[in-house]
């Protein structure tokens, strides 16, 4: 378990120095003060220690979602609008071990890009490191702050699949808004956020997972969007193969017809042979394009010239069959009927030849 002890704000004015100490004990908080005495602003402190500016919409690194009074000018010692000349906030968190971790960033007067993290052990030593706040802060394995944070937390990284090419990892920011209710924006607009940020796909129900620890459960969600999301690939490049392969045909004189199913048993290819036997129709089925080895049957008994049109063609349609092997061993699993053995792919093709009926 983690505790949130203590939360701290201090700065520097053309007036003097000012400070803010809010000291936490374990257990539910309940925090009631007059307007102005800096209530948000210990709750907004929480957020940007931890670099959570975006979650708000905000850009990496730009305080401006904190008060006015620890970026611009305040009230201070009968002084009005003092101008603010530097400023910095820091949180203290504490494990069961013992364990103490500080965390600071400037907001005013220093780099809010870097956070200072001071680690002290039960037995009261202490090591202090300068930390990435935003940039790469997963990914840098020497200065990354997340990156940090996650392993001193001993919570484990998990990749996550998303909209985009490549792919994605639970990110802090993903965490935090299912801790944080904003009197403005509410709970469910500031998670909402992060599917547009990141495009990572159900990261919701992906983030309360992770916070349950139902690792089981969130491994097979992600395994099943990871399938899904590479049917999607290899549909999309059967697409572009058929694409290629009717082109080629065409060229001969054959029609095809592509409908939207097929199964493995359908990878049947019967192919016309030239001057009697290339007199009969055809009918090619296959998962990602066409592997017309009856045509190359057929004309084995014909020297191949590499530079010829023909045998180009012919090596299309190898490279198709290898891809096709690929794509119906790896879509087996996820794509059997019910009551078959044969799982179901999305491209079935008819060839005749061109003018016939």
């Amino acid at each position: 378990m983690i505790h949130l002890t203590k939360i701290e704000v201090r700065g520097k004015a053309e007036a003097g120095e000012f400070s803010g100490v809010l000291e936490l004990s374990s257990g539910l908080q309940v925090i009631s003060a007059h307007n102005a005495y800096g209530k948000s602003l210990a709750v907004k402190a929480i957020a940007w220690c931890f670099g959570l500016e975006p979650i708000f919409g905000n850009a990496d690194n730009d305080p401006i979602r904190l008060p006015e009074a620890v970026r611009e000018d305040l009230e201070l010692g009968g002084h009005v609008n003092s101008r603010v000349l530097s400023s910095e906030c820091a949180i203290t968190i504490r494990d069961q071990a013992g364990r103490q971790l500080v965390i600071t960033r400037a907001i005013k007067g220093g780099d809010p890009s870097t956070v200072v993290v001071r680690e002290v052990a039960p037995d009261g030593r202490a090591r202090e490191s300068k930390l990435l706040a935003r940039k790469v802060t997963m990914q840098d394995q020497h200065g990354g702050f997340q990156r940090f944070l996650f392993g001193w937390l001993n919570w484990p990284r998990i990749e996550v699949p998303t909209f985009r090419p490549g792919g994605s990892e639970i990110y802090l920011e993903n965490l935090a808004p299912l801790f944080y209710i904003d009197q403005n924006e509410g709970w469910t607009n500031i998670q909402a956020l992060q599917v547009a940020r990141y495009g990572q796909q159900q990261i919701g129900e992906i983030a309360v997972e992770y916070l349950l620890g139902a690792t089981d459960a969130l491994k097979v969600r992600v395994s099943k969007l990871q399938a899904t999301q590479r049917a999607s690939e290899l549909k999309e490049s059967a697409r572009l193969i058929a694409e290629q392969l009717t082109e080629a045909l065409l060229r001969r004189g054959w029609r095809v017809e592509w409908s939207s199913h097929g199964t493995i048993s359908d990878i049947v290819i019967q192919m016309v042979q030239a001057q009697g036997a290339r007199s009969s129709a055809c009918r090619c089925f296959c998962g990602s394009g066409c592997a017309l080895e009856g045509y190359q049957r057929a004309n084995t008994a014909t020297p191949k010239n590499p530079y010829d049109a023909t045998n180009r063609h012919e090596q299309l349609f190898c490279s198709h069959r290898r891809l096709a092997e690929g794509y119906t061993t790896e879509r087996a699993a996820a794509h059997t009927e019910p009551g078959s053995t044969h799982p179901s792919f999305p491209i079935r093709a008819s060839i005749e030849p061109a003018g016939k009926s």
